[in-house]
């Protein structure tokens, strides 16, 4: 939780050097939504990816909801990655509906 505190003073205190970093590297090609160019903290959402599963106890989930309610944060353990990216790549795709045969 420190390290998101620190990073969100480092965006408020740095946008312009986010901001130059973006554009430095996006696809020339693709205009650049108007978001990105000015700073809004309710456009930010933070994600804090933390321990296994078996490490989140009752006390635990409470303080993810808690930390979810109160700042808007989620918190998530490895396992929740694990499973939405094995659910991901179960699933049919656009090119799998079709034959090229």
């Amino acid at each position: 939780m420190r390290q998101v505190k620190d990073w969100s003073d480092w965006l408020e205190s740095y946008y312009t050097s986010f901001q130059e970093a973006i554009l430095k590297y996006k696809n020339a090609a693709q205009q650049l939504p108007l978001e990105f160019m000015v700073p809004d903290r309710t456009r930010i959402h933070i994600v804090v990816v933390a321990g296994r599963r078996t490490d989140f106890n009752e006390k635990a989930y409470r303080t993810k909801r808690r930390t979810k309610t109160e700042q808007n944060i989620e918190l998530l353990h490895y396992d929740n990655l694990y499973d939405t990216a094995k659910e991901v790549v179960e699933k049919a795709t656009y090119y799998d509906h079709f034959s090229y045969a």
